[in-house]
């Protein structure tokens, strides 16, 4: 009783019920105390709220389990473990973020569930990044360990040097516009980026991060890719149909309009004709 009195732990029915639940489990671990023991003894560690839970509440608990039950389903909000198994499986291990530190991660929001030590080791595979999941293979017969040795392996892997760096991508000349047909360049061909979040090493449909705006093809930001490097400007096109209008027409030559006089003359030197075979004419003058 002495040395439990001497515990620097202390409860008083206000949040943090699970952290003082694990507190106790732990110090009763290292000072070799049975922690069936603890529903009989556990009133010197409480006070406020919780004392009252305990005087009002206390009978013959058939053991640690049984009282640790009872305690948290008063204290703990309605279906706080279902929200907190929820929450663990929508956490996943971030961009750039260290195996070891997500796994310890994921471990902090295990501790307070039920899980199995297998169904811990899936969730933490499962909840990785893609490339990571690639790179272990089937898990089910390794240990935490062996599966954060494989982390720390691949994350030892040089990344490959013909990714394109992010920040050189401004710098790639543009598709020149106009008549000429549109190609990918090679530079732009062999940047191996999502087109959710222009990281390397992972397709779109497996991306987890945030959206992003950029062209695929010259990794401009704020821009999309039909409006970037594969747009046919409206420009063009006027340009394109000006050029066809402003083609000289073909104008008619100096000679046209004499044809048009051939006729007058020809009619006058036939009336010219007739006059001098007519000799009624000619005396008539």
């Amino acid at each position: 009783m002495d040395r439990i009195c001497k515990w620097s732990v202390r409860y008083d029915g206000e949040s943090g019920a699970l952290e003082f639940i694990a507190r106790v489990e732990e110090l009763c671990e290292v000072y070799d105390l049975p922690t069936d023991i603890m529903p009989r003894i556990i009133m010197e560690l409480l006070h406020g709220k919780a004392a009252i839970w305990y005087r009002n509440n206390r009978r013959v608990w058939s053991g640690w389990q049984e009282f640790k039950r009872e305690f948290l389903k008063f204290f703990l909000p309605t279906r706080y473990l279902e929200r907190l198994d929820d929450q663990l499986r929508q956490t996943f291990q971030l961009a750039g973020e260290k195996f070891r530190d997500y796994a310890l991660r994921l471990q902090d929001l295990m501790r307070h569930l039920d899980y199995t030590t297998q169904q811990r080791l899936d969730r933490i595979a499962r909840n990785s990044r893609r490339e990571y999941q690639l790179f272990f293979g089937d898990t089910s017969s390794k240990d935490l360990n062996e599966i954060i040795a494989l982390g720390e392996r691949f994350e030892d892997i040089p990344t490959p040097a013909t990714a394109t760096p992010w920040r050189e991508t401004a710098g790639i000349p543009r598709q020149p516009r106009g008549n000429t047909p549109f190609m990918t360049s090679t530079s732009n061909a062999s940047r191996n980026v999502c087109h959710r979040c222009a990281q390397p090493s992972h397709l779109a449909r497996d991306c987890l991060n945030q959206r992003v705006l950029f062209c695929w093809d010259c990794g401009l930001t704020g821009v999309l890719t039909k409006e970037c490097c594969r747009q046919t400007t409206r420009q063009d096109i006027q340009a394109r149909a000006k050029e066809q209008q402003d083609q000289p027409t073909k104008s008619t030559g100096p000679g046209h309009h004499k044809t048009n006089q051939e006729p007058e003359v020809a009619s006058t030197a036939s009336e010219e004709g007739a006059r001098q075979n007519n000799p009624m004419t000619t005396t008539a003058r």
